[in-house]
């Protein structure tokens, strides 16, 4: 949805006076990082899937099962804020604005303060396979880890890095939205 940014921004900038196109534009700012948390969960609770039942109980905060339902049942919420402030905050009364505004930027908190929670689950679970199953660390696992499109990966550290290194990308943009949007 990022990509559709500068075409709204440009839409915008003829046509300032339309609603519309102001919303929209303001929708894919708001709402556009969903489809990619909801990749990441996804794809760690079926990382942790892919051992043995001990590393993944002893290794992982949360049930390997959980994982996906927990969080994003905790974007549909962070999603209906961000969703619900972003309509009256295009509105010309002040007073309604200024309450959308304040709704959707306690969205992005609680979907930024949410996402950081999955991050630190991430680490904890790669630090802890690391620490206490060493084997399983530096060995491939025996039960190749599938993607979701199909294709398996036999090393799953690449996955767990760059799992790692969107959560990082994803929170910077996070923290950048939140202070965006309390700027006004």
């Amino acid at each position: 949805m990022e990509i559709l940014l500068p075409v709204m921004a440009i839409l915008n900038q003829y046509a300032q006076s339309s609603l519309g196109k102001y919303i929209a534009m303001e929708s894919f700012i708001l709402l556009s990082p969903c489809l990619f948390l909801a990749t990441d969960y996804m794809l760690l609770s079926r990382l942790a899937g892919t051992f043995d039942e001990e590393v993944a109980d002893r290794c992982v905060l949360i049930r390997h099962s959980r994982i996906t339902e927990i969080f994003v049942w905790s974007d549909a919420a962070t999603f209906l804020l961000q969703s619900s402030g972003g309509g009256p905050s295009a509105t010309r009364h002040a007073n309604l604005a200024n309450l959308g505004n304040k709704i959707a930027l306690v969205g992005l908190i609680m979907q930024a303060v949410s996402f950081l929670l999955f991050t630190v689950v991430l680490l904890v679970f790669g630090f802890r396979v690391s620490k206490h199953f060493p084997n399983a660390w530096r060995s491939q696992n025996p039960r190749p880890f599938k993607l979701l499109s199909g294709q398996s990966i036999d090393d799953w550290r690449i996955v767990f890095y760059m799992m790692s290194l969107t959560c990082v990308g994803i929170l910077i943009r996070s923290v950048f939205r939140v202070a965006q949007f309390a700027g006004g």
